[in-house]
């Protein structure tokens, strides 16, 4: 009787585990454009560029200054 209880303490325990689901992370959208500086956008308009989804993003979202 001993052993069936230690096995069932032992098989409830690993079961419980299995119900616990992690929480989910929010997506993130990198963007990369080879031999574009952060700088090029952010003075973009001084630059003579237009981007206006570049800087659309990151008037929305986030930004790195450098990299």
């Amino acid at each position: 009787m001993r052993k069936f209880l230690l096995a069932a303490a032992a098989a409830a325990a690993l079961m419980s585990g299995a119900a616990i689901t992690p929480a989910r992370a929010n997506p993130v959208l990198m963007i990369s454009v080879d031999g574009l500086r952060p700088l090029d956008i952010i003075d973009a308009q001084a630059r003579g560029l237009n981007v206006p989804n570049l800087r659309a993003f990151m008037a929305d979202g986030a930004y790195a200054t450098g990299v």
